[in-house]
C-alpha cells in the first residue's frame, strides 16, 4: 500500500497557484461577457453585449453619410453629460444620456477615446467604443454605398 503525503509546501503552492488561476481567469472571462459587440446583417445593426441583443436599428435609419470616428477627450461637445434614464446596467456608460452639445444619445462606451458617433433619422444619435470601431465604420461605410446603387 503507498501513501501519499503532501507536506505543507506543496499543498499550499497549488492553492496560491489555482487561486492565481482564478485571479486573472475570472476578470477576462466577466470582460468577455460584458464586451459591447456589433452586427451587421440583414440591413440591421445589432448592439449585443455577451449572448443578448441589447438594441437593433434598420440601417434605413441610420444616417450613414455623417458616422465618424471621435475621442471624447478631445471632442466636449459630444460627451455624455446627464444620464436620462437608469435602466439598470450596472456599468457607467451604457445608456441614454444627454450630450454636452444638447443632442440625446443612446451610450455604450468603454474607451472614450475610440468613440463611433452614429446619428439616425429617429431623432438621437448612437455613441458607442468597440474593440474595432475602424472596421465597423468601414462596413457601415460599405453598407451606405451599397443603399446608394
Amino acid at each position: 500500500m503507498i501513501d501519499y503525503v503532501f507536506d505543507i509546501d506543496t499543498a499550499r503552492a497549488c492553492l496560491i497557484l489555482f487561486l492565481g488561476s482564478i485571479m486573472l481567469g475570472v476578470p477576462k472571462f466577466l470582460g468577455l461577457l460584458n464586451a459591447i459587440k456589433c452586427q451587421i446583417s440583414d440591413d440591421m445593426l445589432r448592439i449585443c453585449r455577451g449572448r443578448s441583443c441589447l438594441h437593433q436599428f434598420p440601417l434605413k435609419d441610420l444616417d450613414l453619410r455623417n458616422i465618424f470616428l471621435t475621442d471624447l477627450t478631445f471632442d466636449p461637445g459630444k460627451r455624455p453629460r446627464r444620464r436620462l434614464n437608469k435602466t439598470g446596467f450596472f456599468k457607467r456608460g451604457i445608456d441614454w444620456y444627454e450630450l454636452r452639445n444638447g443632442d440625446r444619445a443612446l451610450v455604450f462606451i468603454t474607451n472614450p477615446r475610440s468613440v463611433l458617433y452614429i446619428p439616425t433619422r429617429l431623432g438621437f444619435t448612437i455613441l458607442m467604443s468597440v474593440d474595432n470601431s475602424t472596421q465597423l465604420l468601414n462596413q457601415l461605410r460599405r453598407a451606405q454605398s451599397g443603399d446608394a446603387e
